[in-house]
């Protein structure tokens, strides 16, 4: 003979406890549209590149660039610093200020 276990509904607790889940429950749209309608960028994005102008990385980077310009509506620029196979670039987006607005677009080898 096999014994079911017997299913009983989740205990809220006191009436206080409800009214602050239905609370919370009620904020949290609200606070997804505050999110949603900062602008981002405020200022113009600086995309870093460690390679030579012209090659895939920077290709793929100028693209990218583009499509976020159109559906961000902000202004992205492509920076190519070359030397070090990409660790000078890296070195200067790593020592970017918190809220600057830059990143950097890498490549690795395919061997």
């Amino acid at each position: 003979m096999t014994m079911r276990r017997q299913i009983r509904p989740a205990r809220i607790g006191t009436r206080r406890q409800f009214l602050l889940y239905v609370g919370a429950a009620a904020a949290l749209p609200a606070s997804a549209r505050i999110a949603i309608a900062q602008n981002y960028p405020a200022r113009p994005v600086r995309v870093i590149v460690g390679f030579a102008p012209g090659g895939p990385t920077d290709v793929f980077a100028r693209l990218m660039a583009q499509k976020l310009g159109e559906n961000l509506g902000g202004q992205f620029y492509v920076d190519n610093i070359t030397g070090g196979t990409g660790n000078i670039a890296t070195g200067q987006a790593a020592k970017a200020t918190p809220e600057a607005t830059r990143f950097t677009s890498l490549s690795a080898p395919m061997s």
